[in-house]
């Protein structure tokens, strides 16, 4: 027996044994078990940005606001939201909320929550990594039992303050200060519809239903109350392939990231059930723009008309995906363009606008990692056939993301996260500290930092629109596409829908006994 083979038998015991543990119930439970491609890192819902995380995460603790499956942003455990002045947002707390240790949910845990976030050095002194995902968020203050302020350092439109809100979940304020980070992140306390009654973060975390939660979003579908299921089990199944045989076999309920060729697979399996919604995720080729010729907006323009953006669509993803064409948006941003217009496939073109920037000999090398391998080796055969010698590089993401923002590297396919559709997203990999494509444009970096701060809704639009014309006309980076979320589940689950952002929410989720 060969090496391979060998691995390949180890693997199924592997399996077989965790699926098997998972099993273990009386025949009255109901459990569903979730096939996650990596393991969780932590409990703390401060220190990580992770979605890995966040699915286990979200179904243990819950937030003043929440994203629906359609990617409507609604008030969760906060009953009411008002502005107090341009820079101050109070927040009401729904009544009755309690932790899985009885202890009553209050305004105080709301802000110390918050404020382990947004504050410098106050997660045990280090700065959380969520705080970028705060906006201007400076502080939260308890003004009662009830209520919260938000405090923020410049004024921003509703929809960013709620989402704000939306990117930290309420932990137990004296729990926490009682027992230590090392302890809470052992026996972690929530609020949410489930607690954990077992963690092994390499191989699985079982959650129980909590009987005394509070009910749930009154704007997420299904029933509020208590969750249907009496447990959930995250199992660890890092190989996609393994995954869908667990789910066809019946030993595994619900799989994420379907790849497109195990959708016809899907599909013709009577006992499954394929889910989609549109995406969060916009996946790009960003330039070095330090770096000739990748200086020159012309050289950068003639490789987007290289690219054929509904093929790698079709090709790549059997259509389940949504072709960008270079455009700075997503169809969940707060803001669109319709004015842009989108960057047709025309290598004609490109090869006349190579020529035009002197640039007909044009060699690179596009690095990413493998979860993109497949994007951009097609990108790299679109370039080759305008004359263009590209070649791609696999790295792991810890040694690329260093190289990348220290400028080293040429150009990158990778990806950006935008669940709350954040219109100065493609800010985010020019920034400071993240450095996609060290691209600067002053009048491009003043309209982003002051757009979020106006009031007016019809003047903040018109200013990250001209935003989004600068990067347009620049193009430091190539929007290619966004994938769809594809996920599959057994077809005794019922209540369970894919959410853009990849989340997954067990609270309204049922199954069928077998």
């Amino acid at each position: 027996m060969n090496l391979r083979s060998s691995m390949r038998l180890f693997v199924a015991a592997t399996l077989v044994v965790a699926f098997a543990a998972a099993g273990v119930a009386s025949a009255q439970e109901k459990v569903v078990r979730i096939a996650m491609s990596g393991p969780i890192t932590t409990f703390d819902p401060a220190n990580h940005r992770s979605r890995i995380n966040e699915n286990v995460i979200r179904n243990v603790f819950d937030s003043l606001v929440t994203v629906t499956p359609a990617g409507d942003t609604v008030l969760e455990m906060a009953e009411s939201v008002e502005q107090i002045d341009d820079t101050t947002w109070e927040f009401r707390i729904r009544d009755g909320i309690r932790f899985h240790n009885g202890d009553p949910l209050t305004a105080a845990d709301v802000a110390f929550s918050f404020n382990r976030v947004v504050v410098e050095g106050a997660m045990d002194g280090q700065t959380s990594p969520r705080k970028a995902l705060m906006g201007s968020l400076e502080r939260v203050e308890e003004v009662d039992p009830s209520t919260v302020r938000f405090h923020l350092a410049a004024p921003e439109s509703e929809l960013r303050v709620l989402t704000s809100a939306v990117f930290m979940q309420v932990m137990p304020k004296d729990y926490f200060e009682r027992v230590g980070i090392e302890e809470f992140v052992r026996n972690p306390v929530g609020a949410g519809p489930f607690r954990v009654v077992e963690a092994d973060f390499q191989e699985r975390i079982v959650l129980e239903r909590f009987d005394d939660y509070w009910g749930g979003a009154p704007d997420l579908a299904g029933e509020p109350g208590p969750a249907r299921l009496d447990r959930v089990v995250f199992l660890v199944v890092p190989d996609a392939s393994a995954r869908v045989a667990a789910l066809r076999a019946g030993d595994i309920d619900i799989i994420q990231d379907v790849l497109a060729d195990q959708i016809p697979v899907i599909e013709s399996d009577t006992n499954v059930v394929l889910k989609q919604q549109q995406g969060t995720n916009p996946v790009f080729l960003a330039f070095t723009v330090t770096q000739p010729p990748f200086d020159d907006p012309r050289v950068r323009r003639a490789i987007a008309h290289a690219i054929d953006y509904d093929l790698l669509v079709d090709a790549l993803f059997g259509g389940r995906a949504d072709a960008l064409y270079g455009l700075p948006y997503t169809w969940n941003s707060e803001v669109k363009h319709d004015g842009l217009e989108p960057l047709d496939y025309d290598p004609i073109a490109a090869m006349a606008m190579l020529r035009a920037a002197g640039s007909s000999n044009l060699a690179f090398t596009i690095d990413t990692i493998s979860t993109w391998r497949l994007v951009a080796e097609a990108v790299a055969q679109m370039l080759q056939d305008v004359g263009v010698d590209a070649q791609v590089r696999i790295w792991d993401q810890a040694a690329l993301t260093p190289a990348v923002q220290a400028g080293e590297r040429q150009a990158m396919v990778f990806t950006w996260g935008n669940a709350s559709g954040n219109p100065a997203w493609p800010q985010f990999p020019n920034a400071s500290g993240t450095g996609y494509t060290h691209w600067d444009d002053a009048e491009f970096r003043e309209l982003m930092q002051r757009a979020p701060g106006i009031v007016d809704r019809g003047e903040r639009e018109a200013v990250f629109r001209r935003a989004y014309e600068i990067h347009h006309e620049q193009l430091p980076l190539i929007t290619l596409l966004v994938p769809r979320a594809v996920e599959a589940t057994s077809a005794r689950v019922s209540g369970f829908e894919v959410h853009p952002g990849g989340r997954v929410n067990m609270h309204r989720v049922d199954i069928q006994p077998r």
